[in-house]
């Protein structure tokens, strides 16, 4: 089963985006632990693409999105609450039928 991590990734502050980034890496290492395969877009994808121009986050997110596809399970961290591209992420799995749980 591959599950797709869904947590926000900007930060008003550099140390806010670090946060986002333990989290996602947190929740990848809990599904992985569990026996299942994970996918996280937005700790690689940033590493690529520059999220802060809209030039390079909207290829990202539409990269993220067709990842999405592919997958068996949303997993949805909310602790640090649902961002923009999150909602995103979150709708296209429920219009596919794919299953969307929440941690938090």
């Amino acid at each position: 089963m591959l599950y797709y991590i869904c947590s926000p990734y900007r930060g008003a502050t550099k140390e806010e985006v670090e946060k986002h980034i333990e989290y996602a890496k947190e929740l990848t290492r809990t599904v992985l632990m569990k026996g299942f395969s994970a996918v996280t877009p937005h700790l690689y994808i940033t590493n690529c693409l520059n999220d802060s121009k809209p030039e390079e986050r909207k290829p990202g997110l539409a990269a993220s999105l067709e990842i999405l596809k592919r997958c068996d399970v949303v997993f949805v961290g909310q602790k640090f609450g649902i961002s923009e591209g999150m909602v995103a992420e979150i709708k296209e799995a429920e219009k596919l039928g794919i299953p969307v749980f929440y941690r938090d």
